[in-house]
């Protein structure tokens, strides 16, 4: 209780002293990429959010000064200043976008039963994650989904083909399952589109 009541009393004192910390850090924080524009009175900054998720957003205005004692006209060093906006941090929910083949991808083939390598007539279990072009889990829409297994050659030489049920969402955000039961020996391709 005694600590709570000293807490307080530094805030009451100096109010910016622990927000201080907080800004001295946000200082130092590298800037992400940003278009900014005046329209009419207000300045407009718009950016590309790539990262799914609840953040906090800061926004400050910088400066640059003259380090002590450098003439800037004499080529000295310059200090840049930041100073949050009223109101930073922003707090910002940004949401996974659409899903896309550039972030996807699909983990190791597993055989559904435990033993050496895949056997003819045993399931083979594939576990595709889907994700935005960003890297984000996301759940492409019902239906966009489609997959298709092509076996080995037969003895007439010819490849043959069925298409299977889409994967079946298992899991979080992104994490499908598709399970085959191959029962021809050979080298096996399965499509997930």
């Amino acid at each position: 209780a005694a600590d709570k009541k000293k807490a307080a009393k530094f805030q009451e004192k100096d109010p910016g002293a622990r927000a201080g910390l907080r800004v001295e850090d946000e200082r130092k924080a590298t800037s992400l990429p940003f278009e900014g524009r005046w329209n009419g009175l207000a300045y407009e900054i718009s950016y590309v959010a790539k990262e799914a998720g609840t953040m906090d957003l800061h926004v400050w205005a910088a400066t640059r000064k003259p380090a002590s004692g450098d003439s800037p006209e004499l080529g000295g060093a310059m200090i840049e200043q930041r100073t949050p906006l009223p109101g930073s941090p922003f707090s910002v929910h940004v949401s996974e976008g659409n899903a896309s083949a550039v972030g996807s991808s699909v983990g190791e083939a597993e055989a559904g039963k435990q033993g050496a390598g895949f056997v003819a007539g045993e399931n083979v279990i594939l576990r595709p994650q889907i994700r935005d072009s960003f890297g984000n889990a996301s759940n492409p829409p019902e239906g966009a989904l489609s997959a298709e297994h092509i076996f080995p050659a037969n003895e007439k030489n010819v490849d043959t083909w069925e298409e299977l049920p889409p994967p079946k969402l298992k899991g979080g955000l992104g994490s499908y399952e598709l399970v085959i039961e191959p029962t021809r020996a050979g080298a096996h391709f399965v499509h997930i589109k």
